[in-house]
């Protein structure tokens, strides 16, 4: 039986604004990718993995979106929104110190797109309340339906398949 294996490459470093605008005018929307495509985008030094140690004790804030042919620019804008919001340092300090890096996942059957942070909430009341800023900033930012619930996922769940969501916005 063979395995496989998740391979990442790192396809592009920045450090400047203006280095973020040359990848982000260079790379392929999320309308325009196939599907088991990946958007990743972390601090240096941390996998984007719930094995990471940087991850290994929290979580995500995610959303789960259909595939829809008419909502493709809503997506595309909501992804754009969010990554101008992480690198143009609109996330209080305290919000980036649990903030990890963004994903937005294209699936056959649905999109995601998810918030890695670095701590549990249940760690304690000052965590928890800087993770719900987050989810409700993450959900401000996006502007997607109310339909469509954020949910926090503590990554060691995922990591036994007891994928019980910890707070919905």
């Amino acid at each position: 039986m063979r395995h496989y294996e998740y391979v990442l490459h790192e396809v592009f470093t920045f450090n400047t604004l203006e280095d973020f605008w040359k990848m982000q005018n260079n790379v392929y929307t999320t309308s325009e990718v196939i599907s088991n495509t990946d958007y990743l985008m972390f601090k240096k030094h941390i996998k984007p993995e719930w094995e990471d140690p940087a991850n290994k004790s929290g979580g995500k804030w995610v959303i789960t979106l259909p595939i829809e042919e008419d909502f493709e620019e809503e997506c595309d804008e909501a992804w754009t929104n969010l990554l101008l919001h992480i690198v143009g340092g609109l996330f209080s300090y305290e919000q980036m110190e649990l903030i990890n890096g963004v994903i937005y996942s294209i699936r056959d059957k649905h999109q995601r797109m998810s918030i890695w942070c670095n701590v549990n909430p249940n760690s304690n009341e000052e965590h928890k309340k800087t993770l719900l800023q987050i989810g409700k900033l993450f959900k401000k930012l996006v502007q997607l339906p109310a339909k469509y619930k954020f949910l926090y996922q503590l990554h060691e769940k995922a990591l036994c398949h007891d994928l019980d969501n910890e707070a919905k916005l």
